[in-house]
């Protein structure tokens, strides 16, 4: 398949690894899309330059400062320009043996994919350590930046390259259900750990406290607090939705995107990655001085669906849970489900897709015969080991806490058979429910044509559809205390009072009930009967 890579790029954004290295990895490179940089074992750094401990070049080194950036400048235009036989050739020997030409290509489609075309160079600075030279270039592309980092040995030669961050830029125009003068976003700060404080915003309305609040939990990869996935921002459509509605909602930047490399690969526990920031996060909301302490719910979005019981578990003062296309099964057996996917979407499986599948799947096998070894898509084994062990669905059963999962039924990342399974172990329960919508995909925005979306859709502005916020705020405000009814202020002299009921509207002319434009579940049509024949004469 030509387009695998970007493909994949985004459509790993349900799966934890933070950007694609080799082919379709997520590397130490672009913290964008999946786990923590750390987390990848393909780095291409020698492990004796830690990538946070190269320094500023000293002034009496300065002379030769302009040739070894023109080398790394020549290096990097070769990537650009999509030559990557010559990007390739330029690298020494370790290097070629990790990063071939493919890979490379790779790494430029998702780039390409996430930015759109290479513009210009805004700056380059050169770092010195240990004999290596490290020349970092902040890239502005059509829709974005992002800031590259070369690493070249003594004889010029590529040892090292590392995408460090990538921005897109992405304008966002609110849904048409926010009210901007409902509600307010006022920043905040997630602290779990004194080490890793996280910025958030916190989405207060303007009537009359308290109110219920809602803490937002990402799905996978290094999100940012809107959880900004190709054109589309779903958790600020959410916040600004919900917070239409009367619900405080929080939500912050994910630890992975704000502290890439804060551990070891094997440190990146699911604790560090999501659980520990959502639980400082829930703590924050029942702080907040207009909200109801008691009614504090927790939303979580894919990654953040499938890991909420476990948040439950910890803090079983919850109010609810609301899990939107949270898988049921492990996390490797979706990656499989989806990397076959992608590769045939075009109807040609090439033989370095199967490789990659293949690797997925030898790398699952191990981890599930209890000896992790190797990588699958440049994570090592151990970091994904961390999250096989979980079962959400028996720590659902272990709470009691009210659970309202919603699906769209054209995710091709979680698909209707991770509902199907929720629902066969949690039907009897009588305070969970189920919402499906025949039209949405993954970011539970609308979209056209039959059978399961593909990620060539995150690339379209939408939003997440009213239905969902209106079935979420429904949901949580039915659950919360009603407020007592503000009495009508009496009337001042020369006004006639209030009628004490208003007049009963006529009824409206019965039509035809046409689809919504965008209606996440259009009615069945309804078959037309024949005409009567005419009657005999």
């Amino acid at each position: 398949m030509k387009s695998f890579c970007a493909r994949y790029a985004v459509g790993a954004a349900a799966l934890p690894i933070p950007v694609l290295l080799a082919s379709v990895l997520p590397a130490s490179v672009l913290p964008v899309l999946f786990p923590p940089a750390s987390a990848l074992s393909v780095s291409l750094l020698p492990a004796s330059v830690p990538s946070a401990s190269v320094f500023p070049v000293a002034a009496a080194a300065q002379e030769d400062t302009k040739p070894k950036i023109d080398r790394a400048r020549v290096i990097l235009t070769a990537f650009f320009n999509q030559e990557f036989d010559d990007f390739v050739a330029a690298s020494d020997e370790t290097m070629k043996a990790k990063f071939t030409a493919p890979q490379a290509k790779g790494v430029w489609d998702q780039l390409n994919f996430r930015l759109g075309a290479y513009q210009s160079e805004a700056s380059a600075k050169l770092t010195r350590k240990d004999g290596l030279d490290s020349v970092t270039f902040d890239a502005r592309f059509e829709r974005g930046f992002a800031h590259i980092r070369l690493v070249l040995d003594s004889a010029g030669r590529l040892t090292g390259f590392w995408l460090d961050r990538v921005e897109a830029e992405v304008p966002y125009k609110p849904p048409d259900y926010a009210d901007f003068q409902a509600a307010q976003d006022r920043p905040i700060r997630v602290i779990a750990d004194e080490k890793f404080p996280l910025e958030g915003f916190c989405c207060t309305p303007f009537g009359k406290p308290p109110y219920p609040a809602v803490v937002l939990v990402h799905g996978s990869g290094p999100q940012d607090e809107d959880e900004t996935i190709g054109a589309n921002k779903p958790f600020r459509d959410l916040s600004l939705g919900l917070a239409t509605r009367d619900i405080v909602v929080l939500r912050y930047v994910k630890r992975s995107r704000a502290y890439p490399r804060a551990y070891a690969a094997p440190d990146w526990t699911p604790e560090r990655e999501v659980l520990d920031d959502a639980l400082a996060a829930i703590q924050l909301a029942r702080k907040h001085n207009l909200v109801d302490p008691n009614q504090v719910y927790v939303l979580g979005h894919s990654l953040g669906g499938y890991l909420a019981p476990m948040l439950a578990e910890k803090d079983p003062k919850l109010a609810g849970m609301i899990l939107m296309a949270a898988n049921s099964r492990p996390l490797l057996t979706l990656m499989q489900e989806q990397m076959q996917y992608l590769s045939k979407l075009d109807g040609v499986e090439e033989d370095r897709e199967k490789a990659v599948i293949d690797d997925i799947r030898k790398g699952t096998e191990s981890i599930r015969a209890g000896k992790p070894e190797g990588t699958i898509l440049g994570a090592p084994a151990a970091y994904w080991a961390g999250y096989e062990k979980l079962d959400p669905i028996a720590a659902a059963l272990r709470t009691t806490t009210p659970m309202l999962f919603l699906q769209g039924e054209r995710d091709y990342q979680v698909r209707m058979e991770d509902l199907e399974l929720w629902k066969l172990r949690l039907n009897q329960r009588p305070n969970v429910e189920f919402r499906t919508y025949k039209r949405l995909n993954h970011l539970f925005i609308a979209g056209q044509g039959k059978g399961l979306s593909s990620p060539q859709e995150y690339t379209q502005a939408g939003h997440v559809h009213e239905q969902v916020v209106s079935d979420i705020a429904d949901w949580i405000l039915a659950k919360s205390p009603k407020k007592p009814a503000e009495s009508e202020p009496p009337a001042t002299e020369g006004e006639k009072p209030a009628d004490p009921k208003p007049a009963e509207p006529k009824p409206a002319e019965s039509k035809p009930v046409e689809p919504a434009p965008g209606d996440p579940n259009p009615p069945e049509p309804k078959p037309v009967p024949p005409p009567e024949p005419d009657p005999p004469r």
